[in-house]
Protein backbone atom coordinates (compact mmCIF):
# COMPACT_ATOMS: atom_id res chain seq x y z
CA UNK A 1 0.00 0.00 0.00
CA UNK A 2 1.29 3.78 -0.58
CA UNK A 3 0.87 6.52 1.12
CA UNK A 4 -0.04 9.60 -0.54
CA UNK A 5 -0.05 13.51 -0.10
CA UNK A 6 -2.34 15.69 -1.68
CA UNK A 7 -1.26 18.91 -1.90
CA UNK A 8 -4.38 20.85 -2.68
CA UNK A 9 -4.46 24.88 -1.51
CA UNK A 10 -1.13 23.95 0.94
CA UNK A 11 1.04 27.12 2.37
CA UNK A 12 4.58 26.57 1.33
CA UNK A 13 5.76 26.65 4.93
CA UNK A 14 3.52 23.29 5.60
CA UNK A 15 4.77 21.70 2.26
CA UNK A 16 8.37 22.30 3.47
CA UNK A 17 7.70 20.42 7.01
CA UNK A 18 6.75 17.68 5.28
CA UNK A 19 9.28 17.17 3.05
CA UNK A 20 11.96 17.76 5.92
CA UNK A 21 10.45 15.36 8.05
CA UNK A 22 10.33 12.75 5.17
CA UNK A 23 14.25 13.15 4.54
CA UNK A 24 14.72 13.19 7.70
CA UNK A 25 13.17 9.72 8.48
CA UNK A 26 14.50 8.45 5.44
CA UNK A 27 18.35 9.98 6.43
CA UNK A 28 17.81 8.21 10.13
CA UNK A 29 17.25 4.91 8.05
CA UNK A 30 20.25 5.02 6.34
CA UNK A 31 22.06 6.14 9.31
CA UNK A 32 20.52 2.67 11.58
CA UNK A 33 21.49 0.68 8.40
CA UNK A 34 25.14 1.73 9.34
CA UNK A 35 25.52 1.74 12.61
CA UNK A 36 23.75 -1.02 13.34
CA UNK A 37 26.31 -3.01 10.89
CA UNK A 38 28.57 -5.11 12.56
CA UNK A 39 31.45 -4.24 14.24
CA UNK A 40 34.12 -7.11 13.71
CA UNK A 41 33.93 -7.37 10.24
CA UNK A 42 36.81 -5.30 9.83
CA UNK A 43 39.79 -6.20 11.46
CA UNK A 44 42.35 -4.01 11.74
CA UNK A 45 45.37 -4.33 9.82
CA UNK A 46 49.04 -3.06 8.97
CA UNK A 47 50.98 -3.97 6.20
CA UNK A 48 54.71 -5.27 5.74
CA UNK A 49 56.24 -1.66 5.88
CA UNK A 50 54.09 -0.66 9.15
CA UNK A 51 55.05 -4.22 10.50
CA UNK A 52 58.87 -3.62 10.20
CA UNK A 53 58.66 -0.29 11.43
CA UNK A 54 56.83 -0.78 14.60
CA UNK A 55 58.96 -4.30 15.38
CA UNK A 56 62.05 -2.65 14.64
CA UNK A 57 62.58 -5.77 12.04
CA UNK A 58 63.50 -6.76 8.34
CA UNK A 59 60.92 -7.76 5.60
CA UNK A 60 63.16 -11.37 5.28
CA UNK A 61 62.26 -11.40 9.32
CA UNK A 62 59.16 -11.33 8.74
CA UNK A 63 58.89 -13.99 6.30
CA UNK A 64 61.00 -16.32 8.40
CA UNK A 65 57.95 -15.80 11.33
CA UNK A 66 55.17 -16.46 8.77
CA UNK A 67 57.13 -19.70 7.84
CA UNK A 68 57.64 -20.87 11.27
CA UNK A 69 53.87 -19.79 12.64
CA UNK A 70 54.85 -17.39 14.52
CA UNK A 71 53.57 -14.10 12.88
CA UNK A 72 51.03 -15.54 10.33
CA UNK A 73 49.95 -13.32 7.65
CA UNK A 74 46.97 -12.97 5.47
CA UNK A 75 46.45 -11.90 1.83
CA UNK A 76 44.12 -9.61 0.70
CA UNK A 77 44.47 -9.31 -3.26
CA UNK A 78 48.26 -9.02 -4.02
CA UNK A 79 48.95 -7.30 -0.23
CA UNK A 80 49.98 -8.54 2.41
CA UNK A 81 48.86 -8.05 5.60
CA UNK A 82 49.30 -8.67 9.18
CA UNK A 83 46.17 -8.34 12.21
CA UNK A 84 47.25 -5.51 14.40
CA UNK A 85 45.91 -7.41 17.43
CA UNK A 86 48.48 -10.23 16.44
CA UNK A 87 51.35 -7.66 16.38
CA UNK A 88 50.65 -6.33 19.32
CA UNK A 89 50.87 -9.66 21.03
CA UNK A 90 54.27 -10.52 19.79
CA UNK A 91 55.29 -6.54 20.57
CA UNK A 92 54.41 -6.62 24.10
CA UNK A 93 56.80 -9.35 25.14
CA UNK A 94 59.07 -7.40 23.76
CA UNK A 95 58.64 -4.18 25.58
CA UNK A 96 58.86 -6.31 28.62
CA UNK A 97 62.60 -7.81 27.65
CA UNK A 98 63.70 -4.10 27.50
Amino acid sequence: MENHINLVNVPIEVMASTIREIVSSELQKVKNLFTEAPKDVLVPTLNRKQVCILLGVCEGTLYNWNKNKILVNFKAGRRVLYRESDVLAILNPLKEVS
